[in-house]
């Protein structure tokens, strides 16, 4: 897309999110929904993690989405492409998803646009994260059926059961891949269900992709190439049954 392009769908989905601010009632740590990061050179992909972690552990961001201003907190994740060369959705920044697209759908990570399904967070009350409420889901749900027809991606990528869960009902008729959530944890449960022999068939994507980028495979490495294994699997099946 052109810059021009894709300022006027920006500012068409800035509209979409001032018209459904949270009121304190909800308990979000900011009331603002925001929007997805689309590169100017997008390729069509829209990827969906499940929601921002602004628990007490990641008060240093909590900070710098409060210095911003409200129409700031909505762009926020080109404020951090901008500033820290990264997204602040960590199954994307710390390479998973990266890998992901790449490996299933054979695309340029850096023309994929990015976000998350549930557009707020909410904390315990000891300041951990909490996983998103009924409401929040819902809310988000209306929202990404509004954004949904003016960003009109190619493919919609789902990277867990709560993203799952947001946009299946609202884009049921299109392509959408649905994968699990790249923690340690499901990675774990997943690596114990699988069997090595499956993970080794793709074993030369694997090794171009280790090649491509070495450092994103430093941390976790047995789960990121379990990751890319799960991928192609999961997009192929997908992308079958829609033929």
């Amino acid at each position: 897309m052109r810059e021009m392009k894709i300022d006027d769908l920006k500012d068409r989905l800035t509209r979409i999110c001032k018209s459904r601010f949270l009121g304190d009632d909800q308990r979000v740590i900011f009331p603002e929904p925001y929007i997805p990061y689309i590169p100017e050179n997008w390729n069509g992909i829209l990827v969906l993690a499940e929601a921002q972690n602004l628990a007490k552990s990641n008060n240093d961001y909590v900070a710098i989405l409060n210095n911003m201003s409200s129409s700031q907190r909505i762009e926020r994740l080109y404020y951090a492409v901008k500033t820290e060369r990264r997204i602040r959705i960590q199954p994307w920044d710390d390479g998973s998803l990266q890998l992901a697209v790449e490996a299933a759908l054979k695309v340029n990570p850096i023309e994929t646009a990015v976000s998350n399904s549930v557009m707020w967070s909410q904390r315990k009350n000891n300041g951990t994260n909490r996983n998103p409420s009924n409401v929040l889901i819902t809310t988000s749900m209306e929202i990404w059926a509004m954004m949904l027809k003016e960003i009109a991606p190619k493919i919609v990528v789902t990277a867990g059961a709560v993203a799952r869960d947001v946009i299946k009902p609202i884009w049921p008729l299109k392509k959408q891949i649905n994968l699990r959530l790249p923690s340690p944890l499901a990675m774990a449960i997943l690596a114990g269900r699988t069997d090595q022999r499956d993970i080794e068939s793709q074993r030369k994507t694997i090794q171009r992709l280790l090649l491509k980028y070495p450092t994103i495979f430093e941390k976790n490495k047995r789960f990121k190439e379990l990751y890319i294994w799960h991928a192609i699997t999961e997009t192929n099946k997908h992308l079958n049954d829609d033929a």
